[in-house]
């Protein structure tokens, strides 16, 4: 079973030319399989996202993934809202997680205008992790350090989370 699905998409317009390597979300799934959870990955950074949808599309049914997690830069905030839109027109159920440079400072705006469940703020690996173990034993959200979530309507803020000290 996949529990996380991460998602690294490019903008409307931004494809072919595009170039690095996307290593931070690569980092989030090694730790989220190296924690024992089933993980996906799909990357359209180099792809124009509308010519990518397609594949995202197809990806996310064959999955069917407890939590999509999406890596938000600014330039491709468009994009990754409406993979989110779609992941709910799919499956209602599924968890959207939004992380990433942009989503970090735009927490509320994220939570309250785009289909997100979750908000990650700063450093994604340890939250991530903490997030999928409460989500799969039905846990609060409460105790998952430096994450915004929407509940009864209203966004909850929990206390940012330390950096992690030892990068190796």
């Amino acid at each position: 079973m996949t529990d996380i699905l991460i998602v690294n998409s490019s903008s409307e317009e931004y494809g072919e030319t595009a170039t690095g390597y996307p290593l931070g979300v690569c980092y989030l799934a090694a730790a989220a399989e190296t924690a024992g959870f089933g993980t996906a990955f799909f990357d359209s950074y180099r792809t124009p996202w509308p010519a990518a949808r397609a594949g995202f599309e197809k990806i996310l049914r064959e999955t069917r993934p407890l939590a999509v997690g999406f890596s938000c830069l600014s330039f491709n905030r468009n994009s990754a809202r409406d993979a989110a839109r779609l992941v709910k027109n799919i499956d209602p159920g599924a968890v959207t997680i939004f992380g990433g440079p942009h989503a970090t400072p735009m927490q509320d705006q994220i939570l309250e205008n785009y289909d997100a469940d979750i908000v990650v703020r700063g450093e994604g690996e340890i939250t991530l992790v903490e997030i999928l173990r409460a989500l799969k034993n039905g846990d609060p959200l409460d105790g998952v350090g430096g994450i915004g979530f929407k509940r009864d309507g209203a966004v909850v803020r929990t206390p940012d989370r330390e950096f992690i000290s030892d990068l190796d």
